[in-house]
């Protein structure tokens, strides 16, 4: 098909409040882009992916528009899409055209993208995927599970089960009784540091981690070859570990 060929034309125009905001956005990091690889990319480069339109979903695609400084349509612009209304047309580079009245914006055609433009991105799957996760983990780290002392060895404790580290201090406490919690260790006191050292590695073994205290998230390493490397930032702050009680 030539290039400015009508595939479909709505006259479908709806009035939307702007200040509602949008689960589109037109993406200006990349410049106009004169494929739709290039649409793709600017649009991955932002973390969405490019949109797709259609007659439902006209709503955010006003509200968009509207919000973009980039785009003038008054009295024509457009900018790229992935789709109309389910159909990609074979994976062409396609342009939204995008025409303003007195009141709304309005489709003024899909055609075959004929010369550069921004593109229109949304939130990528991905994206809702991993906020889904984050819910869940964020449910499940809620509820602490009943403390149980691993080894113990003179008023410090490893505490199990392994456990998200917002549970530490309560875990401590009710494992060792009041005065206890995540211990803090100094590494200007090297047999201090040793001997907890040792204490984690008969529970966890070597090359892991356990939550210790301090005033942010901090794990004591057993694999640390000197004290001053032994505390320091966890790998992985959302995981859970065994954690280091000392009793005051």
């Amino acid at each position: 098909m030539a290039a400015g060929q009508v595939f479909s034309k709505s006259a479908r125009g709806v009035y939307v409040d702007p200040t509602l905001g949008s689960k589109f956005k037109v993406v200006t990091g990349a410049g106009k882009v004169n494929s739709k690889d290039a649409a793709v990319a600017a649009c991955q480069a932002a973390g969405l992916t490019l949109a797709d339109v259609t007659q439902a979903n006209w709503a955010d695609v006003v509200n968009a528009v509207r919000a973009s400084t980039a785009v003038n349509p008054n009295p024509l612009d457009a900018v790229v899409v992935n789709s109309w209304d389910g159909n990609d047309y074979g994976g062409v580079a396609l342009q939204l055209n995008v025409r303003a009245t007195s009141d709304t914006i309005t489709n003024a055609g899909i055609t075959l993208l004929n010369a550069p433009a921004y593109p229109l991105c949304q939130q990528a799957a991905t994206l809702k995927a991993a906020a889904a996760t984050n819910s869940t983990t964020t449910a499940a780290a809620a509820a602490a599970p009943a403390p149980q002392i691993a080894r113990k060895d003179g008023n410090l404790a490893i505490v199990g089960p392994a456990t998200h580290v917002k549970h530490a201090a309560a875990m401590c406490k009710q494992a060792l009784g009041d005065g206890a919690a995540p211990a803090v260790l100094d590494v200007a006191k090297p047999a201090d540091v040793m001997k907890a050292t040792a204490l984690a590695v008969s529970v966890v073994g070597v090359n892991k981690q356990v939550w210790v205290g301090g005033n942010k998230p901090s794990v004591l390493v057993t694999k640390a070859v000197a004290p001053g490397q032994a505390v320091t930032s966890p790998d992985n702050v959302g995981s859970d570990k065994y954690i280091l009680c000392k009793k005051a």
